[in-house]
């Protein structure tokens, strides 16, 4: 084992990534977490993924191309939707309450996973390679999920008797959404989506015309420009 190895390995830490049931959010937080693994040799990652979008993340996650070294410091768990979601929080039109609530869901969703990360159960299948049995150094938690989770995450934490990790809050932002939510004139974009503003002016619902230029439409929004970790790129058709 050469030096450089044990002085990676005798400063392991373990970052935790728990990700939204939302490809929009998954998207910049795999590659978040991929770009950290090949750039810190020192860090084991935890990445929670939605299952029911396996499709997507497994070859968005192949375009890294990361060596087996890599990928055997990456894991993947799983968390899956056992009901049915509470009302969409954006649409809501006053303070009732809605994005706690949605918070409050995801959150059931992925605490069981947390809790068997910290009881170093076998989460992942097949079993990873390397050990990951050093308890969650941060933890980087989707701004829609860490509201309902952060408390979540300190009771689990004080009732395995650990110590508290850091705690950051994900806040991925998509152009694409930014342009759904503004104005043409103030949209990062100008010009690039002409045809979901003409829909819109003709009278066609936001939420279709969003559908049916951004959400659902295969041609790429291209963004020139970007440094090597932006993450302004969620959506499945920005590149």
């Amino acid at each position: 084992m050469s030096a450089i190895t044990s002085q990676h390995i005798s400063d392991r830490r373990h970052y935790v990534v728990i990700t939204m049931p939302s490809w929009g959010h998954v998207r910049p937080e795999l590659s978040f977490s991929a770009r950290l693994i090949q750039i810190h040799p020192h860090l084991l990652i935890t990445l929670v993924l939605p299952s029911f979008i396996t499709d997507k993340t497994t070859p968005e996650l192949a375009k890294f191309h990361l060596s087996p070294e890599q990928r055997a410091r990456l894991r993947v768990v799983q968390y899956d939707a056992i009901k049915p979601p509470p009302p969409d929080p954006n649409m809501s039109q006053s303070d009732d309450g809605a994005l706690l609530a949605f918070s409050g869901w995801m959150s059931e969703l992925v605490e069981p996973v947390y809790e068997g990360i910290l009881k170093q159960s076998a989460i992942c299948d097949p079993p990873e390679d390397l050990p990951f049995d050093r308890a969650p150094d941060v933890v980087f938690v989707d701004t829609m999920v860490f509201w309902g989770f952060r408390p979540r995450l300190l009771s689990l934490t004080e009732a395995a008797g650990m110590q508290l990790p850091k705690i950051l809050r994900f806040g991925p932002f998509s152009l694409a959404y930014n342009i759904f939510l503004t104005d043409q004139n103030n949209s990062p974009l100008p010009g690039a989506i002409s045809g979901y503003f003409k829909d819109v002016d003709g009278g066609l619902d936001r939420i279709k015309a969003y559908d049916k230029w951004i959400a659902d439409s295969d041609q790429p929004i291209t963004l020139p420009g970007l440094g090597p970790m932006s993450l302004v790129e969620m959506d499945c058709n920005v590149t």
